[in-house]
């Protein structure tokens, strides 16, 4: 009967009426910004599909789905907007900002803890080679380098920089050795020979490595203030070696600079100056540089240092001056002499060749006179490379000397490194002399 079938197609509809009816509140629940926001929305069924609407089955697994959508910025256990509010009621605090409102004007002895700290950070700077703000009657301080000092030879710029300098060199002879490793940049890159002459005032400065041709040399003249200078120009190579001497203007008459007495051709790449005063003879020199492969090694042990030991020893003979050789002499000595002593036996300047050279040259009768006042002190150095920060790493040789003839020895008042001075990948070495 129709009453029958009625029945049936009831039975047959509830179930999925049923679902449905189970369905709609989760679907009305289901966030929009969920939709929007989440790109895998789209991967999933709506639960009001053409596959879901038909089936109950279909139904919940459409709305299981959906319950399992990740959303970003949504936790399934997120607290709702009424706990959250809740614990964002911290701001009645606010009471104790007021309590701690008198801290904005602060007690004198908090302002006197600040300068104390600010003594106290200045002597630690001072201990460190810094320098202390001046107190009231204090001298001038000369004004400390652009670059840190290097370990070990803050001791001695200091000399030479301040202990030296005014009336501590009176009585003396005042000499300095620079390799400038190219006059031209020097001069026009903040001249550092100007500012050696304004401080340190040598009666002498003996540079190395000009490089300087003669109608270059015409043209800078004398180009530090004060001082006459006296050129010795490489005539074989333009832009090479070369040599000058620097002599202060109230002392020209007492010395003589002359390129005589080496004999051969040693004197072709103007290498060597012989500078002639009443008490001693300075020989300014630039020793040849073995050459990275070492090509010009026999010619630098064999012939060049032979000369100059022949030299060294004729003036000695005449028993009348003291003898005192100078300039970038090219060898560390002892393996105290350089930063890296084991990994340099085979490079020019450290090789066995020169070093016994070297020694050869003190026992004829002459003493390197930084290790008479210095013996054993390491980390002192005159030459750094340009590569890798080595000269504030302090990385370096020690490629410059002073010295002079055992009995010329005595008048000797000190032998410094000037690690101050800036403008070459050498600095200068001083030498004090009683006059």
């Amino acid at each position: 009967s129709k009453a029958t079938v009625s029945v049936l197609n009831w039975r047959l509809l509830a179930p999925s009426m049923a679902a449905f009816l189970r369905a709609v509140p989760r679907l009305l629940c289901v966030p929009v910004v969920g939709r929007a926001v989440s790109p895998q929305w789209r991967h999933h069924p709506h639960p009001l599909s053409h596959a879901a609407r038909f089936s109950s089955s279909g139904v919940g697994q459409a709305h299981q789905r959906v319950d399992t959508i990740p959303m970003p910025g949504r936790k399934r256990a997120a607290s709702p907007p009424k706990q959250a509010a809740k614990k964002a009621k911290p701001a009645p605090k606010a009471p104790a900002k007021k309590a701690a409102a008198p801290k904005k004007s602060p007690p004198p002895k908090k302002a006197a803890a600040k300068k104390s700290d600010i003594v106290q950070t200045a002597k630690t700077l001072s201990a460190l080679g810094g320098a202390a703000p001046p107190k009231k009657g204090d001298k001038p301080v000369p004004k400390a380098p652009k670059c840190p000092l290097m370990k070990g030879a803050i001791v001695e710029a200091s000399k030479g920089v301040d202990e030296y300098q005014g009336n501590d060199t009176a009585g003396c002879w005042n000499i300095t050795s620079f390799n400038v490793n190219g006059l031209r940049a020097i001069i026009k890159n903040n001249n550092q020979i100007v500012e050696l002459a304004k401080k340190e005032k040598p009666h002498l400065i003996c540079l190395q490595e000009t490089k300087i041709d003669e109608e270059e040399a015409l043209k800078i003249g004398n180009f530090v203030p004060g001082y006459q200078v006296v050129w010795n120009c490489c005539r074989v190579k333009k832009g090479y070696s070369g040599t000058a001497t620097l002599v202060r203007d109230d002392v020209v008459p007492e010395f003589n600079v002359t390129t005589d007495g080496l004999g051969g051709d040693h004197n072709e790449e103007g290498r060597y100056q012989l500078i002639e005063g009443k008490d001693f003879y300075l020989i300014n020199t630039y020793v040849p540089n073995a050459g990275q492969k070492l090509e010009r090694l026999d010619y630098r042990v064999d012939e060049w240092d032979v000369a100059m030991r022949e030299l060294l020893a004729k003036l000695v003979s005449e028993g009348k001056k003291g003898v005192v050789w100078t300039g970038d002499l090219n060898v560390a000595h002892t393996e105290i002499d350089l930063a890296n002593p084991t990994t340099n036996h085979k490079s020019a300047g450290f090789t066995p060749q020169e070093r016994n050279s070297f020694t050869e040259t003190l026992e004829v009768g002459f003493t390197d006179t930084f290790r008479h006042f210095h013996q054993g002190s390491k980390d002192f150095f005159s030459y750094w490379g340009y590569r890798q920060n080595c000269r504030e790493r302090n990385m370096g040789w020690r490629l410059d000397y002073f010295v002079v003839n055992d009995d010329f020895l005595p008048t000797v008042q000190a032998s410094s490194i000037l690690s101050a001075y800036y403008g070459s990948d050498h600095c200068p070495i001083q030498l004090l002399v009683k006059q």
